[in-house]
């Protein structure tokens, strides 16, 4: 039997980048806790909005969160009230300001992807 290495562990730094993006000493098991929680809530509320990927960067007093969709009407919604909705919720599930990135993925390499970014709210 040979031995067997992470796909993506492998990659690292190399090829792929890490979802998680921030740094932290004292506060680290807080926050993975909290981006699981992030990506486990995002996923089961946008089940259906086809999503390929969740970063979550952390900066000084900011945290963003892109979420890399192929559906991203589904997600924005009618005037971006979905997506203002889910600000919300994010906001209350970590008791902290959330301004989101919403990207959609393409399932071709040759074509960039498009974007639409969200203000943060005051």
């Amino acid at each position: 039997m040979g031995q067997k290495t992470h796909p993506i562990g492998l990659r690292l730094g190399i090829v792929k980048q890490s979802s998680s993006r921030w740094y932290a000493d004292k506060d680290m098991p807080a926050l993975l806790k909290e981006d699981e929680l992030i990506r486990k809530y995002l996923k089961t509320r946008l089940g259906h909005a086809a999503i390929a990927q969740i970063d979550v960067e952390r900066r000084p007093g900011k945290v963003t969160i892109t979420v890399h969709t192929g559906r991203p009407g589904v997600v924005i919604g009618k005037r971006g009230a979905e997506v203002d909705k889910l600000r919300d919720e994010l906001a209350q599930l970590t008791a902290r300001k959330r301004p989101s990135t919403w990207k959609r993925s393409s399932g071709r390499s040759s074509r960039p992807s498009s974007s639409a970014t969200t203000s943060p709210t005051s």
